[in-house]
C-alpha cells in the first residue's frame, strides 16, 4: 500500500470510528492536493454535517471538484444538486452532463434515473430504446426495480422486441427479493406463455448470476 492509500485508509478508519476531526484534517490535506476521493469525502461531511456544521455550499464545491476529476459518486450527487438547485443554481445542462458521466462509469442509481428520464421524456424527447438499454445495465448489476422495469418493457414490447420468455426470466429473478407485487406480474405474463417458453425462461433464470450480461434473444418462438 503506497502512502496515498495509507492516508486515505487512515482517514476512512477515523471517520468510521467517529473521529470526525481527524478524518476531516486528513481528507482536507489530501483534497487540497487534488485527490478526488478526499474531495468527495469532504463534500459528504459538509453535506450531512458530520463533524462539521452542515454547509451545502462547501459540500457542492468539494463534490464539484471531485466530479470534474471523474469521481462517479460525486458526479451523481452533483447531477442531483444541479437538477434540483441544491447549493448551486439550477442548471439542466450541467446536471444531465454529470448524470450521463456517472452512468458511463456504471453508477447504478444514475443508470436508473437516466433510464426513467428517457422513458418519460423529462428534459428531452422520450427514447424507449435508450431507457431499455440503461435499465438493462442496472438490472445486470442486480437491481430489482430495473429488472422489473425491463421485464415490463419485454412483456409489452416497449423499446425492445416483445418477448414473454425474457419478461418471465426478469420477473422471476426480481421475485427473489420478496417484493409482494412481483408474483402478480409473473401470473400476468404466464397467461400468455407456452410451456416451451416457460421451460426456457426457467433455464435462463438458473443460468444467470448478477454481473453477467442478460440475454437479448430466446430460442422459443414469441407472439
Amino acid at each position: 500500500m503506497d502512502s496515498l492509500e495509507t492516508e486515505l485508509a487512515a482517514a476512512l478508519k477515523a471517520y468510521k470510528d467517529g473521529q470526525y476531526e481527524t478524518a476531516h484534517a486528513l481528507w482536507l490535506s489530501l483534497a487540497n492536493e487534488g485527490n478526488p476521493e478526499a474531495q468527495f469525502r469532504l463534500g459528504a461531511m459538509y453535506y450531512f454535517g458530520e463533524g462539521v456544521p452542515s454547509d451545502i455550499d462547501q459540500a457542492t464545491d468539494w463534490y464539484f471538484d471531485a466530479a470534474e476529476q471523474g469521481h462517479k459518486e460525486a458526479q451523481y450527487r452533483m447531477s442531483r444538486c444541479y437538477l434540483a438547485g441544491w447549493g448551486v443554481p439550477y442548471n439542466e445542462r450541467r446536471g444531465l452532463k454529470f448524470l450521463r458521466a456517472a452512468c458511463e462509469q456504471g453508477h447504478l442509481e444514475a443508470q436508473i434515473e437516466l433510464a426513467f428520464l428517457y422513458e418519460t421524456g423529462h428534459y428531452f424527447t422520450p427514447n424507449l430504446e435508450k431507457a431499455a438499454d440503461l435499465y438493462r445495465k442496472a438490472a445486470e448489476q442486480g437491481d430489482v426495480s430495473a429488472q422489473v422495469q425491463l421485464g415490463q418493457m419485454y412483456q409489452h414490447g416497449n423499446g425492445v422486441l416483445k418477448n414473454n420468455t425474457l419478461a418471465y426470466m426478469l420477473y422471476s429473478i426480481a421475485a427473489t427479493s420478496g417484493d409482494d407485487y412481483i408474483p402478480e406480474l409473473l401470473e400476468w405474463v404466464l397467461e400468455d406463455m407456452t410451456q416451451a417458453q416457460i421451460d426456457e425462461g426457467e433455464a435462463l433464470v438458473h443460468a444467470w448470476n448478477p454481473g453477467q450480461p442478460l440475454p437479448r434473444t430466446t430460442q422459443t418462438p414469441q407472439p
